[in-house]
């Protein structure tokens, strides 16, 4: 037989071989097919072969020579130009997330990735994502937590396999300022393979972690306090004072985000101060509310914020990713959507609202509005005279969010994307939604959900009826209340009237010295007898020094760089010199410990200072009357709440509020509402309990031919649900409900009515006054408002 030449071929991983020897001669056309399943363990590596010629029938003696194509078998990333990759750069500024796709050079086929057989299924690999790890910041989002590779996709051309969908990366806006911290590398970790129905090359196959740095961008930061002092985003000061009506405090000017404050007058002197904010994306506002009363109600507690959403969204429900969150006492409210932006509103019982709007960096050069333009440039925030730019931006009447029906139609929110942390639950699922994005909007320590009253609006598609099939869903929907708003002037009041009060004396202090307390604030008498004070530069400069200086976290929040305290310093001076209201000291302190304790939120917590003054964090600062340690209020005795801001000896006073009005006495129709719910206001405080109880004494009235006369009469504690300080929402027994609507039995009353006395009490032991609901069927009985009584319907 006539010698003939022949090649011995070895394949090599990444320098190693694997898969045995083969051979190649003319009988193959000189070709060597490697074995699919010997690349099980040899994935994400490259590939050659070495070639060894020889004569058949002698012995191998020639050197190896080593191909030059150098392979890749396993999964790469590239841009979404088709670029491979390893690493990117996010910034949180970016309008849009950055996309990145996976390919595999192989195919995916029955072969290589045997699973069951099922006719008419071909051959698929899932790819799972992780990008977190236990110890690591939560920097970046992304658009799915999968990538499927299907064997039809296969390029044989180019020789990739593209997944189905690329992946969207985006950064978390967690209001890091870059000063406060470096740009972060953020690694993306790809879960191992797991074994198919069978055997596959890829099982356990895991591709290298993937970079993401993100760049930190400030977070767009506006605020408005006391009467109103505004602060841009890009930091320019103005005042607006004696403006009321509706106002835009922002807008973008895509249209789909904007937020609104209301004034109204919080000083004999005529100042007007925020009453409300109203913060909108797309067609959901949320709002919280105290212009339906003035601000003598809010100081005398007899005032409590209403907390509506309002859509004229078909669904009229609200989005995923937008909620409300309030503190323990139902003072402060953090309003949240879906695309990053938040809104903060601290009630104030001297004056009213604060407002904080923070917008994601992603709207950088979008904004106007009184917060200005956001773009970096204080100088061009004010356009035009400060009158005109006022006047230009307060809206009509007829335009407002807080009137009885809304401007018709709002624009929609632009479309946003579920983004997910890829991480699995004990479900083994991966969890997508928009809260995702921005985790902690802000400072959320000891804040809880609220439910909001919702007011449905006609606009559109939506009819009539199905504002009344939304009304049935819920007892918290609701008509919006046609009340007045009349921004009046306070009742005439002596401001700075100081009332000497005998305290033990501090540091350099000779004993029972005449001091004034406000909260945490001592401020020295001016005078031993009761006796208005028109109060001197040099008297007020002085207040507002011992006002901001003897915070608890004052010194702190000096040394924090780039914190500014001389603007609270001179809005405290300018408040007390329109109003001569000494209170206006006490909101200079309350103003600069919230903005300190926000602005080293966001800074680095490494540093000492800071991690002092998050330390002292507590709600209210515990109102002067606690000791704050580590974020928690320890109350002096006599005092109670998370924030000791209420008496333990305290009893609400509660009562229904309708049309405005408070009364005693509601009624609800089991055919036009479900009847298990009520919300009860007071006077007085409320406050967020294990033991917030609501005590519901049923009775049963039928009728017996002649009049209505109670018969079974049980008592029910429940859990009250905590909404502000002066509401709650009681729940009822949704038995109530099923004796008002029960099919008539033959012997038994058809006419009933339920008359439910209401009390709440904070600490389940000393209850409040009793007020009456009365559930009724309005298809059976009436109510004759002429007699007083209630008459079976014929």
């Amino acid at each position: 037989m006539p010698e003939r030449a022949r090649f011995q071929v070895q394949f090599l991983a990444d320098g190693h071989p694997f898969g045995g020897l083969h051979t190649a001669s003319d009988d193959h056309n000189w070709h060597v097919h490697m074995n699919p399943m010997d690349l099980k363990g040899n994935l994400g590596k490259h590939i050659r072969c070495q070639v060894r010629p020889y004569w058949s029938g002698h012995a191998i003696t020639s050197r190896p020579v080593i191909s030059r194509n150098n392979y890749f078998a396993g999964i790469k990333i590239a841009d979404i130009n088709g670029n491979d990759i390893n690493q990117i750069v996010v910034r949180k500024d970016a309008p849009e997330p950055t996309e990145i796709q996976l390919y595999s050079t192989i195919p995916v086929t029955m072969e290589t990735h045997k699973i069951m057989f099922i006719p008419g299924l071909e051959s698929q690999l899932s790819v799972t994502l992780r990008t977190e790890s236990p110890g690591v910041a939560k920097t970046v989002v992304t658009s799915t937590c999968e990538t499927i590779f299907l064997q039809r996709d296969w390029n044989q051309t180019a020789h990739k396999l593209f997944g189905s969908k690329p992946v969207k990366i985006q950064a978390v806006m967690d209001n890091a300022r870059p000063s406060g911290r470096p740009n972060i590398p953020k690694l993306l970790y790809f879960t191992p393979i797991p074994a198919a129905l069978g055997q596959s090359i890829w099982e356990n196959y895991v591709l290298p972690a993937f970079q993401v740095t993100t760049v930190d961008v400030n977070t767009g930061i506006c605020t408005s306090v006391t009467d109103p002092h505004l602060k841009t985003f890009d930091g320019r000061r103005f005042d607006i004072l004696r403006e009321f009506g509706e106002f835009v405090l922002t807008r973008s000017k895509y249209g789909e985000f904007e937020v609104r404050e209301r004034h109204w007058s919080c000083s004999s002197s005529g100042v007007a101060c925020n009453c409300g904010v109203a913060a909108r994306e797309g067609p959901h506002i949320l709002i919280v509310d105290l212009c339906h009363g003035n601000v003598d109600q809010l100081r005398k507690t007899k005032l409590q914020p209403r907390v509506y959403y309002r859509t004229t969204a078909i669904t009229g429900t609200l989005p995923n990713g937008t909620y409300i969150h309030s503190d323990s006492t139902g003072k402060k409210y953090v309003l949240k959507f879906t695309s990053g932006a938040w809104v903060e509103a601290r009630v104030n019982r001297y004056w009213g609202l604060d407002i904080t709007v923070s917008v994601p960096s992603g709207y950088k050069k979008h904004m106007a509005g009184l917060c200005g333009n956001y773009d970096d440039q204080s100088d061009n925030d004010i356009v035009g005279s400060l009158p005109n730019f006022i006047s230009n931006n307060k809206v009509t009447v007829e335009d407002s969010y807080f009137g009885r029906k809304l401007p018709c139609p709002l624009p929609l929110a632009r479309t946003l994307q579920d983004f997910c942390y890829c991480n699995k639950t004990g479900e083994e699922r991966f969890v997508c939604d928009y809260a995702k994005v921005v985790p902690d909007p802000t400072d959320l320590t000891n804040m809880k959900p609220v439910k909001p009253i919702i007011t449905p609006q006609t606009c559109g598609k939506r009819k009539r009826r199905d504002i009344e099939d939304l009304m049935m869903s819920s007892d918290d929907v609701m008509e919006f209340d046609d009340y007045v708003y009349t921004p009046v002037v306070p009742t005439v009041r002596q401001p700075a009237v100081i009332k000497p009060r005998v305290v033990p004396g501090g540091p350099g202090d000779g004993p029972g010295r005449n001091v004034q307390a406000m909260g945490d604030l001592m401020l020295k008498a001016v005078s031993v007898d009761e006796v208005p004070v028109v109060l001197q530069p040099q008297e007020i400069r002085r207040i507002c020094s011992e006002a901001i200086e003897t915070s608890s976290i004052s010194t702190l929040c000096k040394d924090l760089p780039g914190f500014d305290v001389s603007s609270t310093m001179e809005e405290c001076i300018s408040d007390i010199q329109l109003t001569n209201d000494i209170t206006f000291a006490e909101a200079a302190s309350d103003n600069m410990e919230d903005r300190c304790i926000q602005y080293a939120s966001t800074l680095s917590s490494e540093k000492e200072n800071v991690q002092k003054i998050l330390r002292l964090r507590c709600p209210r600062q515990c109102s002067g009357q606690g000791r704050c340690d580590n974020g928690k209020c320890h109350c002096h005795a006599g005092f109670t709440a998370e924030d000791c801001s209420v008496r333990t000896d305290s009893i609400p006073s509660v009562f229904f509020r309708i049309s405005g009005r408070a009364v005693q006495t509601r009624s609800c129709d089991a055919l036009r509402r479900p009847c298990l719910t009520t919300r009860l206001q007071a006077t007085g405080a409320f406050y967020r309990s294990s033991n917030l109880t609501c005590k519901i004494q049923h009775i049963v009235m039928t009728y017996n031919g002649h009049e209505f006369v109670e018969s079974d009469v049980t008592t029910k504690n429940t859990k009250a649900e905590f909404v502000s300080f002066g509401e709650v929402i009681c729940h009822i027994p949704s038995t109530v409900r099923s004796a008002v609507l029960a099919k008539p039995i033959a012997g038994q009353a058809v006419h009933v009515v339920v008359r439910l006395q209401i009390s709440v009490s904070n600490d389940g032991v000393r209850f409040s006054n009793e007020v009456n609901l009365l559930v009724f069927n309005s298809k059976r009985v009436e109510y004759n408002s002429r007699t007083q009584s209630w008459e079976p319907k014929v």
